[in-house]
This record gives C-alpha cells, sequence and structure tokens, in this order.
C-alpha cells in the first residue's frame, strides 16, 4: 500500500518574527526608561514604555494585546469586545501585523528578523526566564559585573536591561540553535 505524503505546513517568518517582537517588548520590561520618567532629556521617550490613562494609548499599551493576537485565543473574543467599547487597540495590533508580513512574507527582507525570530521560536522559554525564573538574579550578576553602568549616568538603567536582554538572547540562541523549544 502506498503511502501518500502530506502537504508540509508552511511557517510564516513574519509571524515568528513578529512573535519574537512583541516577546522582546514583554521581556525588555521597557528597557530600562521607566526609571527616567522625571528626566528632561529622556522622560518622552520613557512615557512611551508606561501604559497612558484610559483617554489615549501608548505604544506600551500595544505589547499585551499583540501576545494575545498571536496566542491567538481570545483574539476574536477581544476584538468584539473592545470595538462595542469603541478602543481600537486592537486594529493597532493587526496593523502591526500587516508591516510585519508585507516586509518579511511580500517583500522578502527576511536577514533582519533572525533575532526576533529566535526570541518568538522559543517564546515560552524567554518570557519564564524574564518573568519569574532569573530576571532577578541576571539584574543582580550584570550590576555586579558592569557597575551597574553608573558611569553612564543618566541612562544607567537602559544600559543593565540591556546587558540582562543580551544574557537572555544569548540563552535562547544556544536553545535555538540547538533546536530545543519549550511548549505547552
Amino acid at each position: 500500500m502506498t503511502e501518500i505524503a502530506q502537504p508540509r505546513l508552511q511557517r510564516y517568518l513574519a509571524l515568528d518574527a513578529y512573535r519574537g517582537f512583541i516577546m522582546l517588548m514583554l521581556v525588555s520590561h521597557g528597557f530600562g526608561f521607566g526609571e527616567l520618567q522625571g528626566d528632561p532629556t529622556y522622560g518622552r521617550i520613557a512615557s512611551r514604555f508606561e501604559h497612558e490613562p484610559w483617554e489615549w494609548i501608548s505604544f506600551w499599551d500595544l505589547v499585551q494585546p499583540g501576545f494575545m493576537y498571536i496566542v491567538g485565543v481570545a483574539m476574536p473574543f477581544a476584538l468584539a469586545i473592545r470595538t462595542q467599547r469603541g478602543v481600537y487597540s486592537a486594529a493597532w495590533v493587526l496593523l502591526g501585523m500587516l508591516v510585519f508580513y508585507v516586509i518579511v512574507e511580500m517583500k522578502q527582507y527576511r536577514k533582519w528578523t533572525h533575532p526576533l525570530v529566535v526570541i518568538g521560536a522559543n517564546s515560552i522559554f524567554i518570557y519564564a526566564v524574564s518573568g519569574w525564573i532569573l530576571r532577578g538574579w541576571l539584574e543582580r550578576v550584570v550590576g555586579v559585573l558592569t557597575g551597574d553602568f553608573l558611569f553612564i549616568e543618566t541612562l544607567a538603567p537602559v544600559a543593565k536591561t540591556l546587558a540582562v536582554l543580551a544574557v537572555m538572547y544569548s540563552m535562547n540562541d544556544w536553545l535555538y540553535k540547538r533546536k530545543i523549544f519549550l511548549k505547552v
């Protein structure tokens, strides 16, 4: 008896890259900009990484809806509820995914996506590490090894967060190269 080959499912690199982008935003904890809220130079940028009052949305307000979209479970329900309330943040999330799709899949600009794909392919690992497994420990180690970046003064929290992200990314990349993926 001849076995019929099943068609291989196509992965959309744009979706993996967008997942990686959203995960990078989630695990970055605002890249340390939250600590610069009152700074005259960086306060405006820092405000984009904080939640806005209900009258408006900031970039940061779109990260979690982006994650929910990618997970895909709650999106139809969330879209319906937000439409009823007159809040259209879901439309911005969809627009973000559309931009990734056009750039990556249609225009074929793919080389830049690798770091985001590495994060997106093992998003459970990096989210767990950033949230409740190693984040505090990594921040303490990086702080000790770098003197908390105090030599760069105002942007020290940003530099420290980027260093912690680099360590987390390296761990994720190590898993990715060995094709080790955590799944639920």
